[in-house]
């Protein structure tokens, strides 16, 4: 499974965020993470004036499509966020 998010940056150096699933005390790694270069925004060269888009590949063995899900978002710069999501809903 892919999960993909950007975040925005006021300057164009390389950003690494981080990305986990938790499913009750269960936390999944991703088994692949990537940070892509950062991009100038819409905005530049106002704040935010980069946009930077990280991927993370979890594979399907690793946890359970029907159990209680949290998207887990770890910016290098900030607090954690967390999203609440139903995977039964995805095919």
């Amino acid at each position: 499974m892919l999960i993909t998010y950007t975040m925005c940056a006021d300057g164009p150096k390389q950003k690494e965020g981080h990305i986990v699933l938790r499913q009750g005390q269960k936390i999944i790694q991703p088994a692949i993470i990537k940070s892509n270069f950062p991009e100038q925004s819409t905005y530049w060269p106002r704040s935010p004036a980069y946009t930077i888009t990280v991927q993370a590949h979890f594979l399907y063995r690793e946890f359970d499509p029907l159990a209680p899900t949290t998207i887990i978002v770890v910016p290098p710069f900030g607090e954690r966020i967390e999203y609440p999501i139903d995977l039964s809903n995805f095919p």
